[in-house]
């Protein structure tokens, strides 16, 4: 062998390449005697260079600390935004999270190309690049930062850890990373016993597929074509056609001369040439369309991967598709975060600004202003555009865009080294009217941060009754408001107390006593009342007597302010009553208060400290007989001295509500009497409202020209006179001299379709609903992937969380059905739909191992992807023994079909790997499966006979197994005995 150099740094993967290459170039001894001998040579350097990781090894780059400046200055640019009431709750908080995400994608890259350019010989950089321990992620922890974490339920925290650990951790940072090292341990518990179980079944459904034959002779292929999501290719054509078999024959584009015949397998010398002569479509066999009848021919399978040549006849394909999909489980991450850019653009997709200085462009012409999905204002050019960064009067930088590109910075504005200035993306991603398929309809709960009244601000609303689940499990009780444009639901300070009154039955005491006690109290001078517009439901009392027709008794209600003399603290509005009485026959006028106790000892005294209450409701009587039914009683509320309230009045008519504001102040003693009767009493509840100084703003305007009026809703930074700007967003409630007192509040935007939970001027408690923000998000948002996504795919299911799963591989079937039944034959339809199936699964689940680094091969997920889509569903009988319901094989019913005049007909189903494994034709392999009795049952009544033509029924009666060695021999043991019988009817 002629000897040469190859001058190139070798790690982990350019090391596989070579024992590849060596492998297919000079066979498995001498592959063995190399291998053999870079491990004496990796072992002698190693021990040589005696690495070690020490402290003064983890060097952070110098960087770091301005790209965390630049994201903190994002972040809090947006913040000022949300508080404004310019961008809504989510798109603050993907915003958020895509800052984070960019600036530790941006880190990372940096730890890279500071290793390369200070240290190519640091111990943690040839570690984690050669590939012999770490890798780039904990490279990045160790002296990057650590990014976002998720909490328990999977959502991810908008607070991130800056710090790396050579760095070291801060108290809150700890435990926000304790979320994720716990995590990180469950999941390891939980991956092994998911692997495991995902293994088995994969086995279980694919046991029986052994390779029978060498040609089963089909014409039909599958077209290979890249693997790209995002923008970003994960498996190239090039990489899918190495090992497989042509279906068609390829010719070059220019010469039409034959590059590739069909049925020739390609190498990784054949697939360049082909893709390079030639842009024609290219198919190749597959386990998907082969017409072995339970089995897979060589051709259809192509290589088997061990070797690099066809796979042998006997071999048991089956089982080493289930382990390859099996085995990487344990590697797969139980779920991951996906965060693109601002329109799923990936971070490669962004230009950051080379050094600090002052940008200028043309803002005039070639594009237009745009919002992003995170809220902010951008300029998207539709021609290429020139950007210049001036560092200073001599220096200048320029940049030139392509078509298509998100501009973030607006002419003029200073921006710093690594500041992101731009993001190309595509028209397609833009355009509100584009077809926006991958992308799905969430909501996210907004609550309030402070209690208050609400006030809606140009938002247009559309009533909506509760008609479906959805409304109604946001608030049973009230009407929905549907927001049918964008508008602002403003949350004014405010104290909410609420009073919830719990009356008892008071037991009945059958002989009459009056108790007198004293009280003193003092009226306070006057307060404000202000009326809340909140609906109240209104109770009809039952009337206890006859009221006399001739008689006109007048009703008053007066509402006083008075305050008891303990501490002054007290407000109480007492309610007063007059009510008529039927056959009176003894007329006198008594004041009574009941008084709320437990059940009474003979001579308790009623207004003893135990049993004093607070709130009663106290009634005026005149007039009435010793017949005493139902009265109302009196409520007193406590607040704080010398707060303004507001109350809940509900008004009955408007001629005898009187409101009484007093402004004196004077003392009185009170004589009450108590008579006990049994009576039953309503719950109460009521709310009022409280303002403070906390709650308000007041700022010194100097006579200086206003800007603004009361009433006025007004942002945290508003100019409300010359050369004054509010500090706090809220509502302008006085103008004096030289002064404006501003009510703090808080605005919140709501978006279009926006559910609303709260009306006008209702009065709201602190982390009270407010609404449910209606919004779009990607689907490949998804939390769910790794294992379980595999999982959901391999099952077919319909379901998650016990919502319908939106687009599952059902409903697309049934679709690509009843689209292909219009133009084909129920065969063909079938067929074709299915196709279509398996390829969205096989693409399903390479892209899952895919984007966690692990690659397996195509045909590996095609066998038992074939396993879940080989079964049809019998509609209509026609001449055929089968019933409508019935699932049977598709190749069997396509032979059926072939003898009868009037064909049965079918649809295509799909089973999940559990289902298929159950409804496999061996009845031994089910029952060792899954469900034993019900298989067996089932088996016995049905009188079904098991052909032994799998692995696993052989293994279990002790036979030898139909694949290797043992299928040969049953090919010879068959033949032998055909050779027999012909001998024998020759004889005859």
């Amino acid at each position: 062998m002629e000897s040469f150099f190859c001058n190139r740094t070798f790690d982990k993967g350019e090391m596989r390449k070579l024992i590849q290459w060596f492998l297919i170039n000079y066979g498995t001894a001498r592959t063995a005697k190399l291998v053999d001998r870079l491990k004496t040579l990796g072992f002698h350097y190693a021990t040589k260079a005696g690495i070690s990781l020490g402290l003064e090894d983890l060097k952070i780059p110098p960087i770091k600390t301005r790209l965390l400046k630049n994201a903190e200055i994002k972040i809090e640019e947006n913040e000022e935004r949300f508080l404004s009431g310019k961008i809504t709750a989510v798109e603050k908080l993907q915003k958020v999270i895509d800052v984070w995400n960019t600036t530790n994608e941006l880190l990372k890259n940096e730890v890279i190309v500071n290793f390369r350019q200070t240290d190519l010989l640091n111990p943690v950089y040839m570690m984690a690049f050669s590939g012999a321990r770490g890798n780039i992620s904990q490279v990045r922890q160790l002296v990057g930062m650590r990014g976002l974490m998720a909490d328990s339920q999977g959502e991810i925290i908008d607070l991130p850890i800056k710090s790396n650990f050579r760095e070291g951790l801060n108290v809150t940072e700890y435990l926000i990373s304790c979320y994720g090292a716990r995590k990180g341990l469950v999941d390891t518990a939980l991956r092994t016993a998911n692997s495991g179980y995902l293994t088995r079944r994969l086995v279980d459904v694919a046991q029986s597929v052994i390779i029978n034959k060498t040609d089963c002779g089909t014409y039909h292929g599958i077209l290979i074509s890249p693997l790209i999501k995002n923008k970003k290719t994960y498996i190239s054509i090039e990489k899918r056609l190495i090992g497989r078999v042509l279906a068609k024959d390829i010719y070059d584009d220019q010469k039409r001369k034959l590059i590739a015949s069909r049925g020739q397998d390609i190498c990784s010398y054949l697939a360049p040439k082909i893709l390079q002569k030639t842009k024609q479509k290219i198919y190749v066999r597959s386990p998907l369309t082969c017409e072995s009848n339970r089995c897979i021919c060589q051709l259809c399978y192509g290589w088997s991967l061990a070797h690099g040549r066809l796979a042998q006849i006997g071999e048991a394909v089956g089982i080493i598709a289930a382990q390859s999909i099996g085995e990487p489980g344990t590697q797969l991450t139980m779920r991951t975060f996906h965060t693109g850019g601002v329109f799923a653009g990936n971070v490669a997709d962004r230009i950051y600004a080379p050094h600090d200085g002052i940008l200028e462009y043309f803002s005039d012409s070639g594009g237009k202003t745009i919002r992003t999905q995170y809220g902010e204002d951008v300029f998207f050019t539709f021609t290429e555009k020139k950007l210049f960064i001036k560092e200073t009067e001599l220096n200048t930088s320029t940049l030139t865009l392509p078509r298509y590109t998100i501009i973030f910075i607006k002419p003029g504005q200073k921006i710093f080294a690594k500041q992101i200035i731009a993001e190309m993306s595509s028209i397609a991603e833009i355009m509100p009217n584009s077809d926006k398929s991958d992308w799905v309809e969430a909501s996210k709960e907004v609550k309030t941060d402070v209690g208050g009244q609400i006030y809606f601000d140009n938002l247009i609303t559309v009533q909506q009754r509760n008609s479906s689940d959805k409304l109604q499990e946001i608030n049973k009780s009230q009407n929905v408001t549907k927001v049918k444009e964008n508008g602002l639901i403003w949350v004014l300070n405010g104290n909410l107390l609420s009073f919830l009154t719990i009356f008892k039955k008071l037991s009945v005491k059958h002989h009459k006593r009056y108790m007198l006690s004293e009280q003193d109290s003092l009226t306070n001078h006057k307060f404000k009342i202000f009326t809340s517009t909140r609906p109240h439901k209104n109770f009809k009392p039952k009337p206890g007597l006859t009221q006399i027709p001739t008689q006109t008794v007048t009703n008053l209600i007066t509402y006083n302010s008075k305050y008891p003399l303990n501490n002054l603290e007290e407000i109480s509005m007492n309610k007063e009553t007059l009510f008529k009485y039927q056959d009176y026959t003894k007329i006198f006028n008594v004041q009574i208060n009941l008084h709320h106790v437990h059940k009474l000892k003979r001579r308790m005294k009623i207004g003893s400290q135990q049993n004093k209450i607070k709130l009663i409701r106290k009634n005026k009587l005149t007039k009435f007989t010793r017949k005493y039914k139902k009265p109302t009683t009196r409520e007193s509320y406590y607040l704080e001295t010398h707060e303004n309230i507001t109350f809940n009045i509900q008004k009955t008519k408007k001629k005898e509500l009187k409101v009484v504001r007093t402004d004196h102040t004077m003392t009185r003693k009170k004589k009450q009497y108590c008579q006990y009767e049994e009576i039953t009493v309503l719950n109460s509840n009521k709310q009022c409202l409280t303002h403070n100084d906390k709650n308000q703003v007041i700022f010194n305007t100097q006579r200086r020209p206003l800007n603004v009026k009361i009433g006025d809703l007004i942002y945290k930074g508003y100019e409300i006179a010359k050369g004054v700007r509010s500090t706090q967003s809220g509502q302008i409630i006085s103008i004096q001299a030289g002064q404006i007192i501003l009510r703090k509040g808080i605005p919140n935007l709501a978006s279009e379709n926006t559910l609303v939970g709260v009306n006008n001027r209702d009065l709201i408690a602190k982390n009270n609903f407010l609404f449910h923000l209606v919004y779009k998000k990607p689907k490949t948002g998804d939390i769910v992937q790794g294992l379980p996504k595999i999982e959901e795919l391999l099952e077919a299911r319909r379901t998650k969380d016990l919502q319908p799963i939106i687009d599952n591989p059902h409903e697309k079937l049934k679709q690509q059905f009843d689209f292909y039944k219009q133009k084909y034959d129920n065969a063909t339809a079938t067929r074709k739909s299915a196709e279509k199936i398996q390829q969205f699964l096989v693409n399903g689940i390479q892209l899952v191992y895919q984007s966690q680094g692990i690659e397996i091969s195509d045909k590996h997920i095609e066998i038992i992807v074939k396993q879940m889509t080989s079964k049809v569903l019998i509609e209509e009988g026609g001449e055929t023994s089968l019933l409508s319901g019935e699932v049977i094989e598709i190749n069997r019913i396509e032979k059926i079909n072939k003898n009868i005049i009037k064909k049965a007909k079918y649809q295509p189903i799909l089973l999940g790997i559990t289902k298929a494994s159950l409804n496999t034709e061996s009845f031994i392999s089910a029952a060792s499966f899954q469900e034993t009795t019900r298989v067996l049952i089932q088996a016995a009544i049905e009188g079904k006979t098991d052909w032994l033509y799998g692995l696993k029924e052989n293994v279990i009666l002790g036979r030898l197994i139909p694949a290797g060695t043992g299928f040969k021999t049953k090919e010879k043991l068959s033949q032998q005995s055909q050779n027999k019988e012909i001998n024998s009817i020759l004889d005859i």
